[in-house]
């Protein structure tokens, strides 16, 4: 065989070889696809003046920290970074820790009783209630029947059971969920709700994009997970049903953005959803199938969690970064020319993937009514990030909006009645 047919046989296979180890070690995930101009996040400015996610003086925030009771012996802290919190039907306080323990937050008040002092800083007993495994768990909700149903996302949807007063073994609820004549995988499940009246679990599922952990420190690296999702343009979240009285599952949206916080409505009609690379909130109607978009252009910055007050009726979104300055110049860019970029920005290291500059918001909203459109009342907010930064969940109970961080070991707390 002559070099010159050698090299026609050899040159393909070189570039199929190239063309492989090119996709597997720079493109794992893929390229990234086209966002649609009407798709793309559009965010309001942000009032740098607006410090109200603030500890006093400035601001409303509550903050409580974990209480140690020293008697010689090193404890070990157990409220670290909680992105969620929930109540059972006693009013107790719950939260899962970044080492997937389930844990209990009582005792609430001044680290010295015999002083008032400082108000806006707090202090809990907090206390391990059960482990959750070794996956990566977010949000939960109690049921019932006393059923802490939470998400997790590696396993998917599961529950734990409280009988009395002891929590049993973790059942695995959804993994998958059928898709016309297929099954795909439920991955990443984050927020959860739980209609009280039917029983019905409403949860997202983000993305199908698999979390791995960080390589230095070990940990579920759940946001690099987030970012692959939000520059690929890939629309791979979802929005889930659980019916507890038949075991079926059932896809109620599909093409979400990082579907993120879910939440029911006050009277149980529709179900509340955040689209996060979106920058907006999504309602659907659960009698009708109607979709509508919320607050589109009203919130400062990509929305995560959200709840709603059955008292009010006014839903809560947690606002956890403004989009960074590279993906938001990105975005205005052209469809063919912001595919190339951010098929780039998918091919770089970890270590250098856009960062999000420290920042946290809470908006207050009413979801719309067939007379009104939906539209914020209030927004708290740290500009800076500097006593809270990266906030991921919302909670309302009674008169008081519980704030989950991933970045801080403590809970942050507004009370609704100071406006």
């Amino acid at each position: 065989m002559t070099l010159l047919h050698a090299g026609f046989v050899l040159a393909p296979l070189v570039l199929c070889l190239a063309f492989q180890i090119f996709y597997e070690y720079l493109l794992p995930y893929g390229p990234a696809v086209d966002i649609p101009p009407n798709r793309r996040p559009t965010t309001s400015d942000v009032d740098t003046s607006n410090e109200s996610l603030r500890l006093s003086p400035r601001g409303k925030l509550t903050k409580i920290y974990e209480r140690f009771e020293y008697d010689g012996r090193v404890a070990e802290p157990l409220l670290i970074g909680p992105e969620t919190i929930f109540f059972d039907s006693s009013g107790k306080m719950f939260a899962i820790n970044e080492r997937s323990n389930l844990i209990s937050i009582t005792d609430i008040r001044p680290q010295d009783s015999g002083n008032s002092g400082d108000q806006s800083v707090m202090y809990g007993t907090v206390k391990e209630e059960a482990y959750l495994g070794v996956g990566r768990q977010l949000s939960g909700k109690f049921d019932s029947r006393g059923c802490l149903y939470f998400s997790d996302v590696i396993v998917g949807l599961a529950r734990i059971c409280n009988k009395q007063g002891k929590f049993g073994h973790v059942e695995q609820v959804c993994s998958r969920v059928r898709r016309g004549d297929t099954w795909s995988s439920v991955n990443y499940v984050d927020d959860i709700d739980i209609d009280a009246k039917s029983g019905h679990v409403y949860f997202t599922a983000a993305t199908d994009t698999l979390v791995d952990r960080h390589p230095f420190s070990r940990q579920w690296d759940l946001l690099y997970a987030s970012k692959l999702e939000g520059l690929s343009g890939r629309r791979t979240g979802l929005l889930l049903r659980y019916k507890p009285e038949t075991n079926e599952v059932d896809v109620l949206a599909e093409d979400v953005a990082f579907a993120n916080g879910v939440a029911i409505s006050r009277e149980g009609t529709h179900v509340l959803y955040t689209s996060t690379f979106e920058a907006r909130v999504f309602k659907l109607s659960l009698t009708t199938g109607v979709k509508e978009e919320l607050l589109v252009g009203q919130l400062p910055g990509l929305v995560d969690g959200t709840d709603c007050s059955h008292r009010t009726g006014l839903c809560y979104a947690a606002i956890p970064a403004t989009l960074p300055a590279l993906p938001k110049f990105v975005m205005t860019l052209p469809s063919s020319f912001g595919i190339i970029v951010r098929t780039f920005l998918l091919m770089l290291p970890r270590s250098l993937s856009p960062k999000q500059d420290p920042y946290a918001a809470v908006a207050e909203f009413h979801p719309g009514d067939l007379d009104t459109a939906a539209y914020v009342t209030r927004l708290w907010q740290d500009p800076d990030g500097k006593d809270i930064s990266m906030v991921t969940g919302v909670t309302v109970h009674g008169e008081r909006v519980y704030i989950g961080t991933l970045n801080g070991n403590y809970i942050g707390v507004l009370n609704l009645r100071d406006d």
